[in-house]
Order: C-alpha cells, then sequence, then structure tokens
C-alpha cells in the first residue's frame, strides 16, 4: 500500500474520539485537527509522518496538550526527527500540561532544536507546565543563542509558577544574541515571582534589538509589578523606532497607577512609524481619567496608527472624561481605520460619553471597523442604538 501525507500540521489533543495508526495513514486527512489520548505508539507513528514523508517540510505545527503518556525520552525522540527536516525554516509546538514530561524533556528537545539552522520562526508553547522553573529555561537560553537565522520568536510561559526574575534573565540574555530578530511574543501571565529585576533585564534586551518591527508582551496577573518597576520596560521600548506594531498587556496587574499610563505614554510618542497598537489594563482598579489623558495627549503625535485598541474592563474610575479623551485623539489620526475600546464594568461611562464618542468618530474620514463593549456601564440600550444607527455601513460590533 502506498500512503500518502498531504499536510505537516498536525495538532493531538487528549480525547475520546478514536484515531488510530489506520486512521493516521489511510484516511488522506488533510488536516489533522482531531483530538486524541496519545500512547506511545501513536507518537512514535507521528515520528514516521515527520522524518520520513515530510523531508522537504518547511513548516511544522505540532500540538501535544494533556498527553499523560508521553515522557521525555519522546521530546528526545521528537528533537532528533526534527533534525531529518534539513528545510525546515517554521516549527511551532505547543507542549502543555503533559504531566509526565519534565524539564529533562525541555532540555533534550531544545537541544535539538539549537541544531536547526534554517529556521526563521520558532514559537513554543509551554503555558501550563508547572514544573518549568529557572533551571529550565536556562536550557532554552542556551539554545536560541544558537539559531543565527531565527526573525519571528513565540515564547510562552503562561502559568509557569516557578519561573523568577532569574529566568526572565537568561531569555533576556539570549534574545540580546539575535540580531535578526524582527518578531517578538513573550507571555509572561500568571508568573506570580516576576519582579522589577526581571523587567529591567528585559529592558535592556530590547534596547539591542534594532530590527524588531513587532513586539507582544503580556504581564497579565503578575501581581508583585509597580509603576517604578515598569518604567525601565517602558524606557527599552522607547528606543525602537523600528516599531510599527506594539501589544502590552497588564491585565489584574492591580498595583498599576496612572504614573504607569504617563511613562509609557512618554515612550510611544517616539515611535512614529507605529501602525497599530494595543493596550489593555483590565482590572487594574487604580487608573483613572487621569491615565487616558496621558496616553491620548502623545497619540494624536503618531499619525502613522491605523490600528488602535484600548480595553480597561471594570476600571471602576474611569468616567465619561477619558472615553472623551479616546475620541478627541480618534479625530486627530488621519490614518485611522479600525478602533476597539472595551470597558465593560465602567459603571460612570454613560449615554453622554457615548454621544460625545459618536461625534468625535464622525470626524475619523477612513474609518471601517468599530468595536465597543460597554457592558454593564451606565450606557443604555437607547443610547447604543442612535450610537449604532450613525455607523451601519462600518464594521460595527457593539455590546451593551
Amino acid at each position: 500500500m502506498k500512503y500518502r501525507f498531504p499536510s505537516q500540521k498536525l495538532l493531538l489533543r487528549d480525547s475520546s474520539c478514536p484515531l488510530d495508526e489506520h486512521t493516521l495513514l489511510c484516511k488522506g486527512i488533510k488536516s489533522l485537527q482531531y483530538t486524541v489520548k496519545v500512547t506511545a505508539n501513536l507518537f512514535f507513528l507521528l515520528l514516521y509522518l515527520l522524518s520520513h514523508r515530510t523531508l522537504s517540510s518547511k513548516k511544522i505545527h505540532l500540538t501535544l496538550q494533556y498527553c499523560q503518556e508521553l515522557k521525555n525520552n519522546h521530546l528526545n525522540k521528537l528533537g532528533r526527527c526534527l533534525l531529518k527536516l534539513a528545510n525546515l525554516t517554521h516549527l511551532t509546538l505547543e507542549i502543555s500540561n503533559c504531566n509526565k514530561i519534565s524539564q529533562k524533556g525541555v532540555t533534550l528537545l531544545f537541544r535539538s532544536i539549537s541544531k536547526l539552522k534554517h529556521l526563521t520562526s520558532l514559537h513554543i508553547n509551554l503555558s501550563g507546565d508547572y514544573f518549568l522553573d529557572d533551571f529550565g529555561v536556562q536550557s532554552i537560553y542556551k539554545s536560541l543563542s544558537k539559531i543565527p537565522r531565527l526573525k519571528s520568536l513565540y515564547l510562552n510561559f503562561y502559568s509557569c509558577l516557578y519561573l523568577t526574575d532569574a529566568g526572565l534573565g537568561y531569555i533576556s540574555s539570549s534574545l540580546s544574541t539575535i540580531k535578526s530578530l524582527q518578531s517578538l511574543y513573550l507571555s509572561f501571565s500568571l508568573c506570580r515571582r516576576i519582579t522589577g529585576k526581571g523587567l529591567e533585564s528585559l529592558s535592556t534586551c530590547l534596547r539591542n534589538l534594532r530590527n524588531l518591527v513587532e513586539i507582544d508582551l503580556n504581564l497579565s496577573e503578575c501581581p508583585q509589578l509597580d509603576s517604578n518597576m515598569l518604567q525601565s520596560l517602558t524606557q527599552g521600548i522607547s528606543n525602537l523606532p523600528s516599531i510599527k506594531y506594539l501589544k502590552l498587556k497588564f491585565s489584574q496587574c492591580r498595583f498599576l497607577s496612572d504614573e504607569t499610563i504617563m511613562n509609557l505614554s512618554n515612550s510611544i510618542k517616539d515611535l512614529k512609524g507605529l501602525k497599530s497598537l494595543l493596550l489593555n489594563f483590565d482590572q487594574c482598579t487604580e487608573l483613572t481619567d487621569a491615565s487616558l489623558h496621558h496616553l491620548c495627549s502623545v497619540l494624536g503625535e503618531v499619525q502613522e496608527l491605523k490600528h488602535l485598541y484600548l480595553s480597561f474592563d471594570s476600571c471602576l474610575k474611569i468616567t465619561d472624561t477619558g472615553l472623551n479623551e479616546i475620541g478627541n485623539v480618534c479625530a486627530e489620526l488621519k490614518k485611522l481605520s479600525h478602533i476597539s475600546i472595551s470597558m465593560p464594568g465602567c459603571k460612570e461611562v454613560s449615554d453622554v460619553g457615548l454621544e460625545k464618542l459618536k461625534e468625535s468618530f464622525d470626524r475619523v474620514n477612513k474609518l471601517e471597523f468599530i468595536l465597543l463593549n460597554l457592558y454593564k456601564t451606565g450606557v443604555t440600550n437607547k443610547g447604543m442604538a442612535m450610537f449604532e444607527a450613525n455607523f451601519r455601513k462600518l464594521d460595527l460590533h457593539l455590546q451593551v
């Protein structure tokens, strides 16, 4: 029998859905998105798929989630298998909540990844891997510094509870050596031991990455972060004039204040080529209208901005005044086409602020997309209906 393997995107997750060797080999599945309880035999068959039928592959996407039978030796064999893919340029691996895998397995896997000399894009998701600590991250650091052509890097350490500033320092040191890097995604969300010391090392690293075009940084639910600690990070961002796409997420960092936004605003105003900006301060309950005043007072200078996404979920001290600040700056941005404002739970936002926002949006000539989430605010159904009637020709997403 001659087997056919039309796709290199292989997604394996734990479920009761039956998937066996016969299915893998004979069904001609275009994209393997079944959920499956991975056995050792099935995993080795997966390696066969990778190493014997995809030798010319340039892109591999493999997801292993809740695979309770996988052990360190499986990751070692996976790494050795990847080394056979001489043309591999894009690698995505999602390995999370596999309870029998430890730091040793991650170390062995990254040892192989470091030898993929043609790799330009690396996406690694280790979210929920509670075993991972600074020692495990050190092995990642040693590997990353050996990949010379890397342009895009995605590292997700969500809920790696034992990761500290030392681990963030290792990652920052390795990033500093990757001069070709253009796109960077880092998530340390729910890494509760991260403090300002770790952010200082990250800031130093960012200053050295002069070719960066895109940054996506998630520090949500890091309870030890405060305004003073974030100041060094914002200084690092301000030294990257090449940035065009910036996403910063600080959800549930409850010690952040208006001073945080002021420092951040001062760094953004230097990014004259910025085209897209996302800021998430959900449940940062100390923020007030002053934060939006600081931010919007400088955004008007970033005239290349096309997409603006702002989220202040449950920031109870924000009122119609803050909403009006956003509307006024939108009217100043000549190229703005997409705007998203999320303020659910901000009870001091009302129909009065929404009416003024409508008047401001009327002056945005290139507006194509509006997302407005004002759920559980003072905005009424009547007020939202009047807003909707004014922008029916646009791609409109409203919630109240």
